[in-house]
């Protein structure tokens, strides 16, 4: 079985929406970035609740992140790591909800209906 497509967000040009930095497929719109989210793990990255183009591999192995389970997600597209989806979460930490996904925001780009802009300073 070969990999999916790679699916469009919108086609609305003053539609803010997420990028992946190394390929720019599509990933998120900016309404379905939720918060920045700082575990004690240091990882910092901006949580989404609906993504596009990123797949989460069938042996993934879980780790944790903070107090809740994960694992690694990666850009459709060209195949680099983006982030973590939660699979678990710690009930001692309700900030997040299972298959969220944390991106850190170094790893994409930001189309801000206007120009492209570096995720980070969103």
């Amino acid at each position: 079985m070969g990999m999916p497509l790679l699916s469009e967000v919108k086609n609305d040009p003053t539609q803010a929406f997420y990028i992946c930095r190394i390929c720019t497929s599509q990933i998120a719109l900016s309404d379905s970035f939720n918060y920045y989210y700082t575990p004690e793990t240091g990882l910092t990255g901006g949580v989404f609740d609906e993504v596009v183009n990123v797949h989460v591999k069938q042996s993934a192995q879980l780790r944790k992140v903070g107090l809740h389970t994960t694992v690694d997600a990666y850009c459709l597209g060209c195949g680099n790591h983006l982030g973590w989806k939660f699979v678990k979460i710690s009930k001692e930490d309700p900030s997040v909800e299972e298959n969220m996904i944390l991106l850190p925001m170094a790893k994409l780009l930001m189309w801000d209906g206007y120009q492209m802009v570096s995720a980070e300073a969103t």
